[in-house]
């Protein structure tokens, strides 16, 4: 739950969390999110102030209330706040899984487990493209020698917005430490979605006015806009089921399994394709 009031201020609490990923487990993920809160206190990327992690009938992570005003935040902002993220050394103590070394397999594997699911009663088997050879996922991403801390939610549901300025980066519940070409490739695919607010050539200039754009080979940015559009597929076709979306969402995943991706992408992400 979510704006929680006490006599010492106002906070807010947030109940154990679900998330499908085999081995993770709810109390894992707040540990998680109260360690990114503690690395980012004192940087330019806002987040709301930890008060505690409790472990009651139900674990409870204990943040600062921060109360939106319904104001639009500015993508451009919201790209100069990502690409400080990316800036960040990334912080310690986060599951081995999800460090550098483990990316390439980590992607690899949960790409090929969402593609298993698509196949649904709502989504015409003729709709659905093949899966990439796993050869190809895990040989696609770069060596990353500087690996950053990805947010991989960034949406206007995510975004507390007070007087048209973002206040805070929230919910960090699918964060990893990665190449940061993944997020921008996350953001991309939201961007598609009108109420997720994403103005994306806006964010990218906002990104490129903090730190350089990170510059991919074709079949990697295909690989983490595959990553992006297959779990928005399945979103749509089984956790959020919609008949209009769903179908259209799986249309994506072929179109960017099959197509020449420069044809199917926003003409800004082309400039940072090597």
């Amino acid at each position: 739950m979510r704006g929680a009031r006490s006599r010492s201020g106002c906070r807010s609490t947030r109940s154990t969390p679900t998330r499908t990923t085999p081995g993770w487990r709810p109390r894992e993920l707040l540990r998680q999110e109260a360690r990114v809160y503690r690395h980012l206190a004192s940087s330019a990327v806002p987040v709301p102030r930890l008060v505690d992690l409790l472990h009651l009938e139900l674990d409870v992570l204990v943040c600062e209330f921060m109360e939106a005003d319904g104001t639009v935040a500015r993508s451009q902002e919201l790209g100069g706040i990502i690409a400080a993220l990316h800036q960040l050394p990334a912080p310690g103590g986060l599951p081995l899984e999800h460090g550098p070394d483990a990316f390439p397999s980590v992607l690899a594997e949960r790409i090929a487990r969402r593609w298993s699911t698509l196949d649904v009663p709502a989504t015409p088997r003729q709709e659905l493209p093949t899966a990439p050879h796993p050869a190809l996922l895990t040989a696609a991403p770069p060596d990353l020698t500087t690996p950053s801390l990805l947010h991989l939610d960034v949406r206007a549901s995510n975004t507390i917005v007070r007087d048209g300025r973002i206040t805070a980066l929230v919910d960090w519940s699918n964060s990893l430490i990665g190449d940061p070409a993944l997020e921008l490739a996350r953001i991309h695919e939201n961007a598609r979605l009108p109420e997720n607010g994403i103005d994306f050539p806006d964010l990218l200039r906002g990104y490129a006015a903090v730190r350089p754009l990170p510059r991919r080979t074709a079949e990697c940015w295909r690989l983490y806009l595959l990553d992006a559009a297959v779990m928005l597929a399945v979103v749509f076709t089984s956790e959020a089921p919609d008949a209009e979306r769903g179908p259209l969402l799986v249309r994506r995943v072929a179109e960017l399994a099959g197509a020449d991706l420069a044809r199917v992408v926003h003409p800004a992400l082309r400039t940072a394709m090597l």
